[in-house]
């Protein structure tokens, strides 16, 4: 008898614990809202937006182009990166760099992407994801030389490379295959365009959209199916630095079943 309701009350247990776990599942599943774009946002420099676009799985851009009114210093920028979540995607910002400039700046942060928004050409373009897409490994480095602190060796792992497009006209989209062959990823500036027919650039493609926070154009990429979008524009304050509430109240819209809805397009 001992033996039976011993073994009767752990069964009891046993179910009740699994109980609550399906239940606290089923809650999780409800919560999980997963809007239908992969979303960030550049010129970031504070470690308040960071941490927010970090746990709320958005990329984050910091900007190196130090005639940016944005631009953060690499160091700066690595400071921020090491207080925030690991799995947040880091890019870095910058606008016809030199050698020199890419060296230094990987040299104080290891970032995943390197978009160039300057005139680069094609052939700039392929030496700068020649050279620095692993950077840095053995060949980067001088006789006797060390590693730079922030890296216990070579970089495993490619960094994505992105060349980014002004568009103020359909006419523009052509630009993109002046760097034909390629494998980067474009970044479609349409920052300026009030209206344009997403729908008119290529999809097979890989491909983001930065744009200016407005709902108009949200809305035109997600039933365009154009879903990787920048935020580079109008989420700042009246001083023009990227404002916590306005992202905060972004973020909430993001969530919001006007954009949940656009999912079955």
């Amino acid at each position: 008898l001992h033996d039976f309701c011993t073994d009767y009350f752990f069964d009891t247990i046993n179910y009740e614990k699994n109980r609550q776990l399906k239940v606290t599942e089923g809650i999780l599943n409800m919560l999980t809202i997963v809007p239908p774009i992969q979303l960030r946002i550049s010129g970031v420099n504070t470690f308040e937006i960071a941490n927010l676009l970090a746990k709320n799985n958005c990329g984050i851009a910091f900007n190196f182009d130090k005639n940016n009114s944005k631009f953060i210093k690499p160091r700066t920028a690595n400071e921020i990166k090491k207080q925030i979540s690991k799995k947040a995607r880091i890019c870095g910002i910058f606008k016809d760099p030199t050698d020199e400039e890419l060296s230094k700046c990987l040299n104080e942060i290891d970032i995943d992407e390197i978009q160039l928004d300057g005139n680069e050409n094609k052939d700039r373009v392929d030496f700068i994801k020649l050279w620095f897409s692993r950077y840095p490994l053995k060949v980067h480095l001088e006789t006797d030389q060390k590693f730079p602190n922030i890296y216990s060796g070579e970089r495993k792992k490619d960094r994505q490379i992105r060349k980014s497009i002004n568009i103020f006209s359909e006419k523009d989209i052509g630009k993109i295959y002046n760097y034909q062959n390629l494998k980067v990823v474009f970044l479609y500036n349409t920052v300026e365009l009030e209206n344009i027919n997403y729908n008119l650039f290529p999809s097979e493609i890989s491909s983001i959209f930065s744009i200016n926070f407005n709902k108009k154009k949200i809305k035109s990429l997600i039933i365009s199916k154009k879903r990787s979008i920048d935020i580079s524009k109008g989420l700042e304050n009246k001083m023009g630095e990227l404002s916590f509430e306005k992202i905060s109240n972004f973020l909430d819209y993001i969530r919001s079943d006007e954009i949940l809805s656009l999912n079955s397009f």
